[in-house]
């Protein structure tokens, strides 16, 4: 780890002298957080494509601003929070509350369940992608401030200090903030995600004609579960389930894909910083 810090602050030393080549290292070793970032917080690729561009090319043109008063991460995940903040809201979140899921998954769990002999292997991959469908919406039906907190949290694990600095908020004030997310997420889990509580009766095998019938989901590219990514969490998960540490509904909401910095914002960033050259860190 201690490596890994003076590797950063040293590309941020060159990039800040308009080493082009240590900018764009500088950006392969933030790109993914902030795309995760923006997923968790958009739903929708091409919205969190199109953010992660923005963040990155405001994080390059803004190195000559960084003056160290907090570390380069805080710096580079304020800067994608207040981004993100203030972002049109994608097709995804306009739509999303708790009360419209309910809805949808009272439709679903009115089906009958399949038979062993029914769960074929395309359902089982149907059902993964309803899984994760659902599970971002969640996190969609909470306001922006309260999903943030729950996504620096307990997605990525920052502790209230560092979430804190990132928001510019108290310790005390994040905790709660979390807390209220959690609380919120928790309770509406347990009344309707089989996942979390068996008692529920909701389950995602059991929502894929449904969602199949209505175009919740695009069946065809399913863009969650075939998404590039680096590997999954599940080894985190695992080692924390031996654990009182995790709880079940959180650990559903990180069971994702570790999505991976689509190629295509990769090279727009660095068409920018070869097109800025010395320029881009003025």
């Amino acid at each position: 780890m201690a490596a890994m810090l003076l590797s950063i602050d040293s590309l941020v030393d060159d990039a800040r002298r308009g080493d082009a080549a240590a900018c764009a290292a500088l950006v392969e070793h933030i790109q993914d957080d902030i795309y995760r970032l923006s997923m968790r917080m958009l739903a929708v690729r091409e919205d969190a494509e199109d953010a992660t561009q923005e963040i990155l090319f405001k994080v390059v043109r803004g190195l000559g601003t960084f003056r160290g008063e907090s570390s380069f991460r805080t710096w580079v995940w304020r800067i994608g929070v207040n981004h993100l903040l203030r972002a049109r809201r994608s097709s995804r979140e306009e739509v999303c509350s708790f009360e419209a899921l309910d809805q949808v998954l009272g439709q679903g769990r009115e089906r009958a369940a399949l038979s062993a002999g029914e769960i074929s292997p395309e359902v089982r991959v149907l059902a993964d992608e309803v899984r994760l469908s659902c599970t971002h919406a969640m996190l969609l039906s909470m306001d922006r401030d309260h999903r943030l907190a729950f996504i620096l949290g307990t997605v990525f694990e920052l502790d209230s200090h560092a979430a804190a600095e990132i928001l510019e908020i108290s310790p005390a004030a994040f905790r709660k903030r979390l807390e209220r997310a959690r609380t919120r997420l928790d309770g509406w889990m347990q009344r309707q995600c089989g996942l979390v509580n068996a008692s529920a009766g909701c389950s995602c095998i059991r929502q894929v004609a449904l969602a199949k019938e209505h175009g919740h989901i695009d069946m065809e590219s399913r863009p969650y579960s075939t998404h590039p990514s680096r590997e999954r969490q599940v080894s985190l998960v695992q080692l924390r389930q031996t654990t009182a540490e995790l709880d079940a509904f959180a650990r559903e909401l990180m069971n994702h894909p570790r999505y991976a910095t689509p190629e295509a914002v990769t090279t727009k960033v660095r068409e920018l910083i070869a097109e800025r050259g010395l320029r881009a860190f003025d």
